[in-house]
């Protein structure tokens, strides 16, 4: 269980806001008691918190959790999350309803905590339902950053992630999007062709890498007040946006 004293030490230390802090241990708890329930075996956990749960701890920090339903409707799928967390207590994090939120496509959710800090906050969580997934997915180790104990959870492979950030990054402006490609190029990851092409193909397009980018530089304006809650060092706007087209140049 994460101290509140424990949690300010580690909120000066990563220069972050103490409610990120208190955000990322609620989200690790909330994967380990996913991670034992039925749910876990029927949705497959991806986006830009999986990249820093189950493959780079070093990532940006996060605040929402995204996965792909298996062979599941909407309805069971709000009942497994329902019965896995609402009302329940663990690891010093009170989990009360969770409120399904209108959305024309998926299942988006939220859950509002309680935690160390002692105020209300939420989770929210994101469900695809398209049958999207290019490659197998993998059972994965979670990063266990607050020694709250080993989990496992089928995981979207890297290289799926990076497709779909590279999707993301040139059908919307968000600057975790053009962050997440530039941080996941500076690991080395790489992308598949083939996986690049699969995952395209379900939304009938093709990767443009200077299509990508036009649409990044939408990202600018909003690029400090979205990312500097989330990172100890924001990286300057433009060093990011020459790098990652400097690296889908060298990529694709």
């Amino acid at each position: 269980m994460l101290a509140l004293s424990e949690l300010k030490r580690m909120a000066a230390r990563e220069g972050v806001p103490q409610a990120i802090v208190e955000k990322d241990y609620a989200l690790s708890v909330a994967l380990k008691v996913l991670a034992g329930s039925e749910l876990a075996q029927r949705c497959v956990f991806k986006g830009g918190t999986a990249i820093r749960k189950a493959y780079f701890k070093e990532a940006r920090y996060s605040e929402d959790l995204d996965f792909t339903a298996i062979n599941m409707e909407k309805g069971d799928c709000l009942r497994l999350l329902r019965a896995a967390l609402e009302g329940k207590t663990t690891e010093g994090i009170l989990f009360a309803d969770i409120e399904e939120i209108r959305t024309a496509a998926g299942l988006k959710a939220a859950v509002k905590y309680l935690g160390p800090l002692g105020y209300a906050q939420r989770i929210r969580f994101d469900f695809s339902f398209r049958d999207n997934l290019a490659e197998k997915p993998e059972v994965r180790g979670l990063i266990d950053s607050y020694s709250i104990g080993p989990a496992k959870m089928q995981v979207m492979g890297i290289e799926e992630i990076f497709a779909e950030k590279l999707h993301a990054l040139g059908s919307r402006s968000a600057p975790r999007d053009l962050y997440d490609v530039w941080f996941l190029l500076g690991k080395g990851v790489k992308v598949d062709s083939k996986v690049l092409e699969r995952k395209f193909d379900f939304y009938n397009e093709k990767f443009d890498a200077k299509k990508a980018i036009d649409n990044a530089r939408k990202s600018e304006e909003e690029w400090t007040r979205d990312l500097q809650p989330l990172l100890k060092m924001l990286p300057d706007y433009e060093k990011v946006e020459r790098e990652v087209e400097k690296g889908l140049d060298l990529l694709l």
